[in-house]
């Protein structure tokens, strides 16, 4: 698939990005060598082939959360460090405002 210079033109807009010439040219050349690939990887016969969501059959590698006490002095240490505190707990901004 070949993109030409209109098309890129349009992504240009689109994106609200300001290419020289030269650049653009580039681009023609690059996301059309993309799309070409693209066709390629169409072709290959996947009957069979269960999707997945990742690449090894490995699973999850995040290790279970253990909750660990600590004694008094070191969590104090700890909230000393915190820029603003709500009892023993840290205060941070809120995700939605």
């Amino acid at each position: 698939m070949t993109i030409d210079q209109k098309q890129i033109e349009h992504l240009q807009n689109l994106t609200r990005l300001n290419l020289p010439d030269k650049e653009k040219k580039l681009y023609v050349k690059q996301l059309s060598s993309i799309l070409d690939y693209v066709n390629k990887l169409q072709e290959v016969d996947i009957e069979g082939v269960a999707p997945c969501a990742h690449a090894t059959e490995e699973g999850s590698v995040w290790r279970e959360d253990v909750v660990q006490d600590c004694d008094k002095d070191e969590k104090k240490r700890i909230l000393d460090n915190a820029p603003e505190r709500a009892d023993n707990l840290f205060r941070v901004k809120s995700v939605f405002e």
